[in-house]
């Protein structure tokens, strides 16, 4: 509601439907996320690589957290999708996703967005062990692999 006590069905000019007119979209789009994903920066210390699925209807993500100084990868095992995002309230182009990772000592958030086929993974990581650890975030670029 606002000030004025109506009801307002958008709060963003891209978010407003034509009056009138019914919106039909199909299901979302998932082959721009799906696939294998590359972290572009060989030296990374956070998620060297992940893998975007669909299974019966339900989107999956397993990611593997890098050692650039061992060369070994940790899986992080896989888990589902929370929610899918459209590039907009009027496409059904898939782009982004959100997803949970409980590693037991600190649970993991991440979301990503893609955009001219990068897709950027932002961490956000809390520690639950009593470590005093501070959590942190992270940012990092993927790119399909081939």
């Amino acid at each position: 509601m606002t000030e004025t006590g109506t009801s307002i069905r958008y709060v963003r000019e891209a978010d407003r439907l034509p009056d009138g007119e019914p919106l039909r979209l199909g299901p979302l789009q998932l082959a721009p996320i799906l696939g294998r994903w590359t972290n572009t920066n060989p030296r990374s210390r956070g998620v060297a690589r992940f893998v975007v699925s669909e299974r019966d209807g339900q989107v999956w993500v397993r990611a593997w957290g890098g050692d650039p100084d061992t060369g070994q990868s940790h899986d992080w095992g896989e888990v589902a999708v929370d929610t899918l995002y459209s590039d907009g309230p009027r496409s059904a182009k898939g782009c982004a996703f959100t997803a949970r990772f409980d590693h037991g000592h600190a649970h993991t958030l991440v979301q990503t967005n893609q955009n001219h086929g990068v897709t950027v993974l932002a961490l956000y990581t809390r520690f639950t062990d009593g470590s005093g650890r501070q959590n942190y975030f992270t940012r990092e670029f993927y790119q399909r692999e081939a």
